[in-house]
């Protein structure tokens, strides 16, 4: 009997969870904090409500400030022809870059992360290098899938990425990396610790806080926990470097650098546990580069070609895109979207970000 009792209460508090939770909490604290500072914002129980469950963002962002979506929300609807054709095709670009590009990658390294144990080294290292290529397109395409739809609906979400893996430190990195998070966090957590106001091993200390806190806000799993921790630890060491990229060719070197760094960090967010990320990591760099240079220059090729493209990916160069041969440009975008259904059968793996 007691063994039922604990089962249930083992799903009633975990298995059950609902989708966007940690998002409609960090939605629900923007807006209580928000609302005392400044009582003008609309604040009736159903602006409160049109504000949390906003439905294009509902389950993983982006993270809004009530002042950005309030007002658009009390503003009168109208349907703009437009904004209807800029909308879908924005949220075109965002399922092409979930069906075709996240599920596909996710496809060939999902089994390996599953069994780092009888994966091969190359195996490990087409992983290292795809994973990246995999969460960014998941979750940069349900971004702009929720901002097509609000578009739809004559409404503008902030953009939330901005070539994250062409940036040249770490702490550029979460500046362009789920922005609307990175904002929260300096915002109601970095700024009320005393932010950089404070003196210098104070402030390292709000990083790592802050950093720690992102990370356990993934999962209440170890891995999260020190994901986290090594992002602010890097930050904090940038802070007492102050290395400048002030030339291309260091901008580059530093590109590179970073992007190794990023790359290691995100094994340590896919893992399932820390014996999982040793394990990892020791086979990963038993490779032979001799005997499988050619592959491994391919795969290399392939990852940059991935990164280059995020160059354009942002919500503007989209819209300057849509509003020349709307027609034209928005029948071939209808059409892959069509393509995705088929190819897929109308079925889709579920975004990475759904889990937190």
């Amino acid at each position: 009997m007691n063994d039922i009792f604990n089962f249930k209460l083992e799903y009633y508090y975990l298995g059950s969870i609902p989708l966007g939770l940690s998002f409609i909490t960090f939605t629900i604290i923007a807006y209580l904090i928000d609302i005392r500072k400044n009582f003008e914002i609309p604040h009736t129980n159903i602006d409160c409500l049109n504000y949390i469950f906003f439905f294009p963002q509902l389950l993983a962002g982006p993270i809004l400030r009530p002042s950005e979506l309030l007002i658009q929300l009390k503003t009168k609807f109208k349907f703009d022809t437009s904004k209807i054709s800029l909308g879908i095709g924005i949220f075109s670009i965002g399922m092409i870059k979930k069906v075709i590009f996240a599920d596909t990658i996710g496809e060939i390294v999902d089994p390996t992360f599953a069994s780092i144990d009888a994966a091969s080294s190359f195996d490990l290292w087409i992983a290292f290098f795809l994973f990246p290529q995999q969460i960014y397109f998941d979750f940069s395409g349900y971004t702009h899938m929720a901002i097509g739809l609000a578009y739809i609906l004559n409404i503008e979400l902030p953009e939330n990425f901005n070539s994250p893996y062409l940036t040249t430190s770490i702490t550029n990195f979460w500046k362009s990396w789920h922005m609307t998070l990175s904002r929260w966090i300096r915002d109601y957590i970095f700024i009320p610790l005393g932010g950089s106001r404070v003196n210098f091993s104070r402030n390292i200390l709000n990083i790592l806080i802050a950093m720690t806190l992102s990370g356990l806000w993934h999962g209440a799993n170890y891995t999260f926990i020190v994901w986290g921790f090594l992002n602010g630890f890097i930050i904090c060491l940038e802070k007492f470097l102050k290395i400048r990229d002030d030339t291309v060719y260091i901008k580059y070197i530093l590109i590179f650098l970073n992007l190794f760094f990023i790359f290691n960090l995100w094994v340590i967010f896919r893992a399932e546990s820390l014996f999982d990320i040793f394990n990892f990591y020791i086979k990963m760099y038993q490779f032979n580069l001799i005997t499988n240079y050619l592959n491994f220059i391919l795969l290399i090729v392939v990852s940059l070609i991935l990164i280059f493209f995020q160059k354009y990916d942002k919500t503007q160069f989209f819209i300057k895109f849509f509003s020349k041969n709307v027609k034209i440009k928005l029948t071939i975008s209808i059409t892959l979207v069509f393509l995705c259904l088929f190819l897929t059968g109308g079925q889709s793996q579920k975004f990475i970000y759904f889990d937190f």
